[in-house]
């Protein structure tokens, strides 16, 4: 299934100049339908938002001169409003991942039910060719398959 750049804009609660950006940096990778219009897979969505998470996690850790240090102190309510949207996007690909097993479970139980109805009502072995139709051998030699010389 894929996204539009709108929908996925809206799903990773980002601007569409995000996506263009993220697009054009290789971070993540679309292609365009006949009219132009950037598709996105949504497991491709799903792995550059949770690549985005953990990039942004990782960005706030880094302090100073580009050396890790520990975060810098945050009062609760700040820490509360820094891991809402990780959290969120976490529960998104939990959701996504919850019906995509749903779709592939009920998949497999039609096949299952196909391989029931053909193991318990197998296919007759007769020929599919109905009883008033011959085949080209025996229109051209009749019936007994040989020609109607009695030698040459």
């Amino acid at each position: 299934m894929t996204l539009s750049l709108n929908k996925a804009a809206k799903e990773a609660n980002v601007s569409r100049t995000t996506l263009r950006r993220a697009l054009e940096n290789g971070e993540l990778s679309a292609a365009k339908d006949e009219q132009g219009r950037w598709t996105i897979d949504e497991s491709e969505f799903g792995r550059w938002l949770t690549s985005r998470s953990v990039s942004m996690s990782t960005d706030m850790s880094v302090h100073g001169h580009g050396t890790m240090s520990g975060p810098p102190p945050v009062s609760p309510s700040q820490t509360d409003q820094n891991l809402d949207p990780e959290i969120d996007k976490r529960d998104f690909m939990i959701e996504r991942l919850k019906l995509e097993i749903e779709k592939l479970e009920a998949e497999r139980d039609d096949w299952k039910g196909q391989a029931k109805m053909l193991l318990l009502n197998p296919p007759s072995p007769r020929s599919h060719r109905p009883q008033g139709i011959k085949g080209f051998f025996q229109r051209v030699w009749g019936q007994s398959g040989q020609t109607g010389s009695g030698g040459s």
